[in-house]
């Protein structure tokens, strides 16, 4: 009976994750000289993870395979969560009174042609040059209502952006003063206590009279 050969293998279906134009990349994004360039692309990181797990040698692949993470500030985020619903609110309902005051102008044009239809006392042509005069005015009537709709919703937009970005900004510069004042009360009572115990000190052991 044949012994089952074991193959030790990874299949990668498109062999251009591994071009060279990639190794470049990563090379050139720690160049300083290269401004804000910072493209750091996982395909050097696949192919090296890679040729380590061929040879058996897995040390450096969960090392190689983690990502800077940048913590957000979770108590800024927290006070300024409800803003930010409130936000999506809002938008979501100008955009469904954007959609619905459009779908009855488009209802509104339907109904006209289908009473037009439903008219015996003219012909085909003269119906259809009707017919036509219907769709062109409805068309302006609709693209009217469009930038009506539309200059109200961003207007809209806009005002609950701008009342977001201040509640916002609020809150940051709130913490902002809070940082600034809570960090030099501990030193200061620190070191009013030192003085203090400085000055009790110097005091021991010396007569009242000399005390000023």
């Amino acid at each position: 009976k044949p012994v089952d050969a074991k193959i030790n293998v990874v299949l990668v279906a498109d062999i251009d994750c591994i071009y060279r134009d990639f190794f470049e990349i990563r090379n050139q994004s720690g160049d300083p000289n290269r401004g804000d360039f910072n493209l750091n692309p996982d395909n050097v990181t696949f192919a090296f993870n890679l040729l380590d797990s061929l040879a058996g040698d897995d040390r450096f692949i969960p090392i190689r395979s983690r990502r800077p993470m940048h913590r957000t500030l979770e108590r800024v985020e927290a006070a300024t969560q409800k803003a930010r619903e409130d936000f999506v609110t809002n938008r979501e309902k100008f955009v469904k009174v954007f959609d619905d005051a459009l779908a009855k102008q488009e209802q509104k044009f339907k109904e006209e042609l289908d009473k037009l239809k439903e008219r015996k006392d003219i012909d085909p042509q003269q119906m259809a040059i009707e017919a036509q005069i219907i769709q062109d005015r409805n068309q302006r009537l609709l693209q009217v209502r469009r930038d009506q709709l539309q200059k109200e919703r961003d207007l809209k937009t806009r005002d609950i952006e701008r009342k977001l970005t201040l509640t916002v900004r609020g809150v940051q510069n709130g913490y902002k003063l809070w940082a600034l004042l809570l960090p030099p009360i501990a030193p200061l009572l620190i070191g009013l206590a030192v003085l203090v115990n400085r000055r009790a000190g110097e005091r021991e052991g010396v007569a009242r009279s000399r005390l000023r």
